[in-house]
């Protein structure tokens, strides 16, 4: 927790917006994450390979939704989505 300076608010860490802001741009440009657009695209793509899935009578579970969200949400790159999805396999072959 921050410390009170006499006569002054006391502020959390990365409370001031140019904080947030450089946070932002540092998640941006870490090349072990998607930029923001990259997973705008993902997402657009996801939702078009669901409704397809679903018109062929097979839609994602509530889980694999969840894990593609996670995906988007946390910035993965496509590597790392296909290091995953390829462990998972295995592991459930495995079983």
């Amino acid at each position: 927790m921050a410390r009170q300076r006499r006569g002054q608010p006391v502020m959390e860490p990365g409370a001031l917006p140019v904080e947030r802001e450089l946070a932002a741009l540092a998640r941006e440009l870490d090349p072990s994450r998607l930029s923001s657009a990259d997973v705008a695209q993902a997402r657009q793509r996801r939702i078009a390979a669901m409704r397809l899935q679903e018109i062929e009578g097979n839609p994602l579970d509530a889980e694999q939704v969840a894990m593609f969200e996670m995906f988007e949400r946390e910035a993965w790159t496509h590597e790392r989505r296909l290091a995953y999805l390829l462990a998972r396999a295995r592991s459930r072959a495995a079983e």
